[in-house]
């Protein structure tokens, strides 16, 4: 288990600039090239970035740029924790993995055999479609999709202007029928990866927050990462995801607050998040 975690893990680092290529053995010049890629975002006004680059098994550039909130003024610093949005999605895949490892799921089965409560697709659509974004899913966010509704009857916004449970959303993305025929094409699907979530919960009986500290955040002792199900939760240093948005002749930046998604810190994850990066991505 622990060298398939650890080779998956292995992919989410980030890439070291062109800029700082030609000399890695000079980590003070490298560490002030990528410094000068971010100097112009002010650490109190503006939402930022916390960056890590890894080269040779080890950090040879840690750096914190912007603010972490706000309303505070709060810089960004080392123990910043960051929603990171679809990045997730590869910790969701390899809570999958470790299932079928452990015999308890299958790639190839269709995806009825653990939620039988789904809507007839009318072609099998297997585990291994849907990690791989060839399910031919409906995607709830799709303009054409109507079935997703506020407590005011009206469309649903997918923000954080308006919430669902997530039983009350799993029992309308269960009814959709899929967008195309399985297996036929690449189409980038959140709900898909929300379903191997629920998924993971019918074979394990652990929520995917619950089972991925179990088997993935507390073996690699990422303190600090871990599934966010509930609005409501207190998170240490929790940076504030921001996005731009206009309004007239006016710029402004907007909260971002996505549903199922990781939380983590650069020590712990060694990934780049930026703070202005809005994402809606559940799971």
């Amino acid at each position: 288990m622990k060298s398939l975690v650890t080779s998956c893990l292995i992919a989410i680092c980030t890439a070291i600039p062109a800029c700082c290529q030609a000399r890695l053995d000079n980590w003070e010049t490298q560490a002030i090239a990528v410094d000068s890629l971010f100097r112009s975002i002010d650490t109190q006004s503006q939402p930022g970035c916390s960056v890590g680059i890894i080269y040779g098994g080890r950090f040879i550039h840690r750096g914190n740029y912007g603010a972490a909130n706000l309303e505070y003024g709060i810089p960004l610093s080392s123990k910043s924790v960051f929603r990171i949005g679809s990045v997730s999605k590869q910790f969701t895949a390899i809570a999958i993995l470790l299932l079928e490892e452990q015999g308890k799921l299958s790639l190839d089965a269709d995806v009825h055999e653990y939620l039988p409560d789904l809507i007839n697709y009318q072609s099998p659509v297997t585990l291994r479609h849907m990690l791989w974004h060839t399910s031919g899913m409906a995607e709830y966010m799709d303009a054409n999709i109507t079935a997703f509704k506020n407590v005011k009857g009206e469309p649903f916004r997918w923000g954080n202007e308006d919430y669902l449970t997530t039983s009350e959303f799993m029992a309308i993305l269960s009814q959709l029928p899929l967008h195309s025929p399985p297996n036929q094409k690449f189409r980038y699907s959140n709900s898909a990866y929300f379903l191997l979530s629920q998924v993971i919960k019918a074979v394990s009986g652990q929520s995917l927050r619950e089972f991925a500290q179990d088997n993935i955040f507390e073996p690699l002792k990422m303190e600090t990462s871990s599934f966010n199900d509930n609005v409501n939760r207190v998170i240490t240093n929790r940076a504030t995801g921001l996005g731009h948005q206009k309004m007239a002749s006016t710029k402004y930046f907007k909260q971002t607050l996505p549903g199922l998604v990781m939380v983590a810190s650069i020590p712990q994850s060694t990934i780049l998040s930026c703070g202005t990066k809005t994402t809606t991505t559940i799971a």
